[in-house]
């Protein structure tokens, strides 16, 4: 069986859907990756966005919160993390 999903970030204290996953969303486009957390994705930006239900997603905002494969999506995360990381030192 495929790999579908990482757990990049595990839940909180919070409970259960705090956790960060990494997984795959395959489509109409073929197999993508996203960053998610309850109900909201991480976008290339840097920022947390709500994710609408499927058909309410344009291709336009699939392009900003999808990446091609698993290890760019991977890649991404870890620059969110040093960014976060530099933000809270004052960097």
């Amino acid at each position: 069986m495929p790999i579908v999903a990482w757990e990049l970030q595990p839940a909180t204290q919070g409970g259960i859907g705090d956790e960060v996953q990494l997984v795959r969303r395959d489509g109409f486009k073929g197999r993508r990756w996203a960053i998610v957390q309850r109900g909201y994705v991480l976008n290339k930006s840097g920022q947390w966005e709500y994710e609408p239900i499927p058909s309410s997603r344009t291709e336009e905002w699939l392009e900003t919160v999808r990446w091609s494969s698993a290890d760019e999506a991977f890649q991404a995360w870890e620059e969110f993390v040093a960014a976060l990381a530099a933000a809270e030192k004052g960097e």
